[in-house]
């Protein structure tokens, strides 16, 4: 059946099939509509490598400290690689979806990716006391300001 588009051109409609009857009749059809448009994929929904993750950050100032958090699903503390000095942080991780052995890959819907994220710290900061946390897929990493980089007061003497 072809349908007209709002400027005119006819186009093949791909729900044709579906009975447009009782509902239950209508979602059948529309299963297996999907069905046979899904059987004609390769069945990997996500590509195989993303470059670029699809990681969230955010990066603060409170209390003295600098607090970046990460959301990193899937990834483990030997995926990632993290460097700082006084006035850089760089975050680096990698998500690999293996096939276990003995398994044969049908359906993946997850994708191996990874990241390299760098940052310039506005303030140095205490390289020895930087402190990195990973739970349940949140990285969060506390950069202590440097002593040097806080505020200091000046006592007046009189002359």
């Amino acid at each position: 059946m072809l349908v007209r588009t709002r400027h005119n051109h006819w186009l093949e409609n791909p729900f044709s099939s579906l009975v447009w009857g009782s509902p239950l009749n209508t979602f059948d059809a529309l299963r297996r509509e999907l069905d046979h448009v899904f059987s004609r994929s390769s069945g990997n929904f996500a590509p195989e490598y993303f470059e670029g993750a699809p990681s969230a950050f955010s990066f603060e100032e409170r209390e003295g400290n600098f607090q970046l958090t990460a959301q990193v699903p899937g990834i483990t503390e030997k995926d990632l690689d993290i460097t700082v000095t006084s006035d850089r942080l760089t975050v680096r991780g990698q998500r690999k979806v293996e096939v276990p052995e003995g398994y044969t890959k049908i359906r993946q819907e997850r994708a191996t990716y990874a990241f390299d994220k760098s940052f310039q710290l506005p303030k140095h900061i205490d390289v020895k006391r930087v402190e990195a946390k990973l739970a349940n897929g949140i990285l969060n990493i506390t950069l202590p300001k440097a002593e040097e980089a806080k505020p200091q007061s000046v006592k007046v003497l009189s002359a």
